[in-house]
């Protein structure tokens, strides 16, 4: 995590994948712009950990891996369109049912 984060920082702001102050927005409190890349990092240190330490390779942890890896991707989503929070709980819940299903 700590060898990824500084090239996924630089890597947002090259390609202006932040998250810009609004003036108008009282909600935001910082004054620059905050890259949102972090939870790339986070997400895939994650699984690699995982994967490498507990190397449980199950049609379970599967399902969880491409679960998260959907609410993660609706999450990359909402940083970009902003999303309503309606419609990322209907996702989540949307995938939950259907890996359930699935085991």
């Amino acid at each position: 995590m700590l060898c990824i984060t500084p090239q996924l920082r630089k890597l947002a702001f090259k390609i202006d994948y932040l998250e810009k102050p609004h003036l108008d927005n009282e909600r935001k409190v910082h004054k620059e712009p905050k890259p949102y890349l972090a939870a790339v990092g986070i997400f895939f240190t994650f699984w690699i950990s995982y994967l490498i330490f507990i190397r449980d390779l199950s049609t379970k942890t599967f399902f969880i891996f491409i679960s998260s890896f959907l609410i993660f991707g609706t999450g990359m989503v909402d940083e970009l369109y902003g999303e309503k929070a309606d419609r990322k709980t209907e996702d989540g819940f949307g995938v939950f049912k259907q890996n359930y299903q699935a085991l």
